[in-house]
């Protein structure tokens, strides 16, 4: 009986809704502080199989501690899951360190000292109705300081995301081309001098998508190009870019995937070069050339200028595609968006307002026709990966977004640097230079 009670109540605590009240009636259906012991075994358990979050242990566990001793009138239920703290704790750490959550060993650390605090306390006035008041307190605090989630969840507008995973670009380059593949499952080739990534499947599926993936995990995704079991992506995936992007607009992205089909499809194995091919070999790129953090308001532009660097540096992510890179992959911030031979499927032109080798001559009207047709001012038509942007994702923005666009393009440093196609003999071998 005393296994059936423990599950409940882990799963009362487990839920946004669960609270001291629900804990304790469990408690007392199983009349005995043995119930207790349970409880905070299973909660052990599960951290150390990944199925909780090492940083929401402690909120748990605390409610596991306070809560039935304001229904027992004894602290007997303190000493006897005080005794689990320890190793509750220790299964956190592995679990965060395993998944190398390093903000979360700290967090644990600071709770664990709270913890036996508050089991310190208690043993002090054990037996006293101060020491029950402590308990009952505590509680309340654990659940509603130590995780305010759990009170309260984040909401998230799929129909937003719809229009910012068009703005963001995820459908061109998640989806296999012509139709091969299924939406948003990945496995399309994005060539560099680097050897060829392939995108990978950001479907629901739970096994072989982000199905499983919590709101943080997609967050710190996005935030630290990390998957949630702490490997970390290769900058093909944009994180870089979409480091800046306003967390609210992350939540509403992840919202429309989990609308979609789920599709089981493993994600390919990349095909790079020596040394690239080594994963560890992106750590000193992202030491050098990778920070993290939303990004901040430019005071020198103006509100639809301001708009439009957004869409083009955070969500549309053009420089990692529009700026050359060194021979490291780092983005030469001496050139931005001024073209490069080695972009996605070849060369990507310069889209600085330089009159000569840039875009200087378009008109905002010429930008939006562009971004809706594909046509360009002289009549000639884009081809290649910047097709599928447009078809996949600019075309279905409104208008204000893309004279946005154009505004923030046309504000941009001119910068004088023309584009020659590269020499290469083969894809992903050798480049003539850089």
């Amino acid at each position: 009986m005393q296994d059936d009670v423990a599950q409940r109540a882990f799963e009362t605590l487990s839920g946004a809704e669960g609270d001291a009240q629900d804990l304790s009636s469990h408690a007392q259906e199983a009349e005995a502080p043995n119930a207790l012991r349970h409880i905070a075994s299973l909660t052990m358990t599960k951290v150390a199989d990944g199925l909780i979050d090492p940083k929401l242990m402690l909120s748990w566990l605390l409610t596991a501690l306070g809560a039935p001793a304001v229904y027992a009138g004894a602290l007997v239920p303190i000493r006897e899951a005080g005794a689990l703290l320890p190793q509750i704790v220790m299964a956190g750490w592995v679990q965060a360190m395993a998944r190398r959550k390093w903000a979360w060993v700290a967090g644990s650390a600071g709770q664990g000292i709270f913890a036996a605090l508050i089991v310190g306390a208690a043993l002090l006035l054990e037996g006293s109705a101060a020491g029950l008041a402590i308990c009952a307190a505590l509680a309340v605090i654990a659940l509603s300081a130590a995780h305010p989630g759990m009170a309260r969840a984040e909401t998230a507008d799929a129909a937003h995301g719809e229009y910012l995973v068009r703005a963001a670009g995820c459908i061109s380059c998640h989806t296999q081309k012509d139709g091969k593949g299924a939406f948003l499952a990945g496995g399309r080739a994005i060539e560099s001098p680097y050897g060829n990534f392939y995108s990978s499947n950001i479907t629901p599926d739970p096994e072989t998508g982000i199905g499983a993936w919590s709101d943080e995990d997609f967050v710190h995704a996005l935030r630290r190009g990390e998957s949630p079991d702490g490997t970390t992506y290769y900058p093909a995936f944009p994180f870089a870019s979409y480091s800046a992007m306003r967390r609210q607009d992350m939540l509403d992205i992840k919202a429309y995937l989990f609308t979609a089909a789920p599709v089981r499809q493993e994600n390919r194995d990349h095909e790079l070069r020596f040394p690239f091919s080594w994963r560890f070999s992106i750590y000193p790129w992202r030491w050098l050339f990778f920070s993290s953090g939303e990004a901040e308001p430019a005071p020198a532009l103006s509100a639809v200028e301001q708009r439009g660097r957004y869409l083009v540096d955070v969500l549309g992510h053009c420089a990692e595609c529009h700026t050359p890179r060194n021979m490291v992959g780092g983005l030469k911030r001496a050139q931005p968006l001024a073209g490069t031979r080695y972009g996605p499927g070849g060369t990507v032109p310069n889209i600085t307002p330089d009159t000569e080798t840039g875009i200087g001559d378009w008109s905002v009207g010429d930008f939006v026709f562009f971004f809706q047709s594909g046509l360009k001012p002289d009549g000639d038509d884009v081809q290649g990966e910047m097709r599928d942007v447009i078809e996949d994702g600019l075309r279905h923005l409104s208008k204000e977004d893309l004279q946005a666009i154009a505004a923030y393009l046309k504000s941009v440093p001119a910068i004088r640097h023309a584009v020659r196609p590269a020499k290469r003999r083969a894809v992903s071998s050798e480049y003539d230079e850089w």
